[in-house]
């Protein structure tokens, strides 16, 4: 019987009349609890606002995500394309649950230029994610957002750096000026943020300290969190590749093993034949 009335109200969003259609909706939401996200999203491309309002509403509390019948590729086009505000900032919020899927990154790097405030801040909080593991192509993005006009989108972009951890204490000084931003929010945020980089960035102090100690087996252990530290940790790294101390080399060597092939890449430009050997081992 429910699968009769779900196949009942699925035939009521295809009506020419946009009331129908905006009940057939709620009565998705009511019957199909199963698969009321497959059946809805088709709606966010209706050409009357109030039937998209109600589809994204309940699109939202049930935390779509894409499916073989709501592929990732819909979700692209809806956040490049879709008319309304809300449709795109939905589309965002779903494509941060698929960072990894191929072509996102880019899209959602193109869409925080959107003229929507709230898409853009919905893309910040979706690449938030990709900030720790992505950060050449992420955070400069992302420090751009702390100067946005709207104080809904220098909060999110605040809010990515807490997300990247270790990769944004790099830029961390980016979100000195918002200690006095205009919007109390934000001031408060930016001043929670600079206050958790502090500790990270003693840390990072005391690791490349004891890199340098003359007892091998300290400067070997320093090397095990290196990672941990973004860009500045693997600088540390490949100058272990050049310590006299094998060991300490061979930790160095089995750190950047699983690095990207950008980073190892860098590693074969540096001027010291050693650290371009140990790159390769």
């Amino acid at each position: 019987r429910r699968d009769k009335a779900s196949q009942i109200a699925a035939a009521g969003l295809r009506d020419p009349d946009a009331v129908v259609r905006r009940d057939a909706v709620l009565a998705i939401e009511r019957i199909a609890q199963d698969s009321r996200a497959d059946a809805l999203v088709g709606v966010l491309a209706d050409p009357d606002g109030r039937v998209i309002e109600e589809a994204l509403r309940i699109l939202d509390a049930c935390r779509a995500v894409a499916t073989p019948s709501a592929p990732v590729e819909t979700f692209l086009e809806l956040l490049a394309t879709g008319r309304r505000a809300g449709v795109r900032r939905f589309a965002a919020t779903v494509l941060s649950g698929h960072l990894g899927s191929e072509g996102i990154l880019p899209a959602l790097l193109a869409a925080l230029d959107d003229p929507a405030p709230e898409v853009r801040a919905a893309v910040l909080d979706a690449l938030a994610g990709r900030a720790a593991t992505d950060p050449d192509a992420v955070l400069p993005r992302v420090v751009e957002r702390l100067r946005d006009e709207s104080p809904i989108v220098r909060l999110a972009a605040v809010g990515a750096f807490g997300r990247a951890t270790w990769a944004g204490l790099e830029l961390s000084s980016a979100i000195e000026p918002l200690r006095h931003d205009p919007d109390p929010e934000v001031r408060r945020r930016a001043e929670r943020e600079l206050a958790r980089f502090a500790p990270l960035d003693q840390r990072l102090r005391q690791l490349i300290a004891s890199a340098g100690v003359a007892d091998p087996k300290t400067r070997r252990n320093a090397l095990n969190s290196c990672r941990e530290f973004g860009r500045q940790g693997v600088s540390v790294l490949f100058g272990a590749l050049e310590d006299p101390d094998e060991l300490v080399r061979s930790v160095a060597a089995s750190q950047l093993a699983p690095l990207s092939v950008d980073v190892l890449i860098a590693g074969l430009r540096s001027p010291r034949p050693r650290v371009r050997a140990g790159v390769l081992v």
